[in-house]
């Protein structure tokens, strides 16, 4: 997944923390699939047993899955989110991956919640705040019309997460609602004041992280500075291995 941004890997790691439902379900409606397409989260369902159904608008993208790569995705639709084809039908879990900032203010909210009535989980990822986009290798609906922040989406049910440091154009959100499946149990990110190394605390079971630097360099939160005696108290977690 070399070629996947590394912010990408975050929101997934929040994904897989939280929302671990998603890796159990049968039949996903991913929403808008440029030629990236988000291989890593795609793919990794697919890993899991998911068939990953597209529903795309634009004419150029579709030609690229049905002849280029057509093993992506278990079927494609092409259609337009503002307007959701009647036949569709209902979903395990409907993934809008960057999408949200495509429509405008008044028209993303009543396509989210179309969508929320196609599945029993939802997960949203978009830019954090105003990130001003065009049309991107002559795509008319890659035109970016909103600035979503976390209150957005939070006045509507949803539970955020921000990777990133706030509003700009190195910060993206994450978000969900419906059935995550997740532990009740608090996760953190623990280090100690003397050391850079983190641990992800979960489950009260800790793992090491294996590029914590990295994680720390684009703020991905909580994290909680503890003492060698707190630490040493929480059981390693032997029976995972650690999270990529």
């Amino acid at each position: 997944m070399s070629d996947v941004p590394l912010v990408y890997h975050h929101m997934l790691r929040e994904l897989r923390l939280h929302v671990p439902n998603l890796w159990s379900a049968k039949r996903v409606l991913y929403v808008g699939a440029n030629r990236c397409a988000n291989p890593g989260l795609v793919d990794e369902l697919k890993e899991a047993g998911a068939e990953v159904h597209l529903l795309e608008a634009w004419d150029e993208n579709i030609a690229h899955y049905r002849k280029k790569d057509k093993k992506k995705f278990a079927s494609i639709t092409q259609g337009n989110v503002r307007d959701l084809p009647g036949e569709m039908g209902l979903f395990d879990a409907v993934v809008w991956w960057h999408g949200p900032e495509h429509l405008s203010m008044e028209e993303w909210p009543g396509a989210v919640r179309v969508l929320e009535s196609m599945a029993p989980l939802v997960i949203l990822g978009c830019p954090w705040g105003v990130w001003e986009q065009g049309e991107a290798d002559g795509n008319p609906f890659e035109v970016h019309q909103s600035s979503i922040y976390p209150e957005d989406l939070t006045s509507r049910g949803y539970t955020v997460r921000g990777v990133g440091i706030g509003p700009d154009k190195s910060s993206y959100i994450v978000a969900w609602i419906g059935e995550t499946g997740a532990s009740p149990q608090e996760w953190y990110y623990a280090k100690l004041a003397t050391s850079p190394t983190f641990w992800l605390v979960r489950d009260g079971q800790r793992e090491a992280l294996r590029n914590p630097t990295e994680m720390y360099a684009v703020g991905l939160l909580p994290v909680r500075v503890v003492t060698e005696d707190e630490l040493e108290a929480i059981p390693v977690r032997t029976a995972d291995v650690a999270l990529p």
